[in-house]
C-alpha cells in the first residue's frame, strides 16, 4: 500500500475515535501514534517528491500504456492548426 491511502486511513481514525467511546487514556495512545505516523509519512513523501518519485508516472516524455489523441494537425505550411473546427463553422 502506498503512503498516500495510509495518511487517509490515519485521518479517519483521528476523526472517528472520540466518538468511539474509549477512556481518556487510550484516545491519547491512539493520537500520539497517529499523528507520530502521519509526520513521518509526509516527511517520506516530501523526500520522494524531492528525488522526483513521487510524481514519476507525470514525467514529461515518459512512455505508458495510455493512449491520448489531440485535435491538433500540420498544414502545408507545418505550423499547427485545429483538426477540425465544428459543424457549420469555416
Amino acid at each position: 500500500m502506498s503512503k498516500d491511502p495510509i495518511i487517509l486511513i490515519l485521518g479517519v481514525v483521528v476523526a472517528v475515535v472520540p466518538f468511539l467511546g474509549f477512556p481518556g487514556t487510550f484516545e491519547s495512545v491512539i493520537f500520539v501514534l497517529s499523528g507520530a505516523a502521519i509526520a513521518i509519512l509526509a516527511f517520506l513523501i516530501r523526500r520522494d517528491m524531492a528525488r522526483g518519485l513521487h510524481c514519476e508516472p507525470f514525467v514529461e516524455g515518459k512512455k505508458t500504456a495510455t493512449f491520448s489523441q489531440n485535435n491538433v494537425k500540420k498544414n502545408y505550411d507545418g505550423k499547427n492548426t485545429e483538426a477540425d473546427k465544428g459543424e457549420g463553422e469555416a
